[in-house]
């Protein structure tokens, strides 16, 4: 009696099924990170701040280039007159200048919840897994489709 090995192969549908699974894990963070940033804008009041510190990170990319980016570190006084020091979430490669003048976006009951009054500070980590949505998204439709 002979029998039959059938090897079932992982066809280029079932990674479009992974791929398609992955945009709806990205889509499920990105609906979240825009809710907390909506939330954060909505709670948060403006105040000035001003550049007092500027931590450096250096880092070496595959090809062995050595890169730096810059952190401000902002002092800013909040409505009932403390003073409180944040270190920006999202770095620069722009010329940050000890002293500037920045305004600061911060929720009165936790200022140490405090970002940048910029679209990029604010907006960043939404922006950046809705383009993983969208790629892991159409890649995965797109080998859902393919025929066999």
């Amino acid at each position: 009696m002979a029998y039959h090995i059938h090897k079932k192969s992982f066809s280029l549908k079932h990674f479009g099924i992974i791929f398609s699974a992955v945009a709806l894990v990205f889509l499920t963070i990105g609906i979240v990170c825009f809710l907390n940033a909506r939330a954060f804008l909505k709670s948060s009041v403006i105040t000035e701040g001003e550049v007092v510190d500027i931590m450096t990170s250096r880092s070496k990319d595959y090809d062995g280039n050595y890169s730096t980016v810059k952190y401000p570190v902002v002092r800013f006084t909040e409505s009932e007159g403390k003073t409180v020091e944040f270190q920006a979430s999202v770095s620069s490669n722009h010329a940050i200048i000890y002293g500037e003048k920045v305004k600061v976006r911060y929720i009165p009951s936790d200022p140490k919840n405090a970002e940048l009054d910029t679209w990029i500070d604010i907006w960043l980590p939404t922006l950046i897994v809705s383009i993983f949505f969208v790629i892991f998204g159409f890649l995965g439709i797109g080998m859902c489709l393919q025929k066999e």
